[in-house]
């Protein structure tokens, strides 16, 4: 994943993860961490050792101030252990 013109209040786009970072699955462990981040987090993302953030991780409701490590988070956000109610992701190719 290549980020490029970010914008938005979302926070930093080092939540989002380092260039060439490849998507890891449960099955599939592509980050750079012995930990195999995508079975501690619960779900797929482009981790490089676990990083900051994830949208794909287990959706408490009525939850956001818990700490729990499979949450959904996005670190610069509102900070390490506030977990998201909703988020969306949207992506486009560059140059559009």
């Amino acid at each position: 994943l290549h980020a490029q013109g970010f914008s938005g209040t979302a926070g930093r786009t080092s939540s989002l993860t380092h260039p060439g970072t490849q998507f890891s699955t449960k099955d599939r462990d592509n980050d750079r961490c012995s930990c195999k981040c995508s079975q501690m987090a619960s779900g797929g993302w482009w981790f490089e050792a676990c990083g900051p953030s994830n949208l794909n991780r287990i959706y408490y409701a009525g939850v956001s101030n818990v700490v729990r490590y499979n949450g959904i988070k996005w670190y610069y956000w509102k900070g390490p252990s506030f977990m998201a109610t909703m988020t969306t992701m949207m992506v486009r190719p560059a140059g559009f």
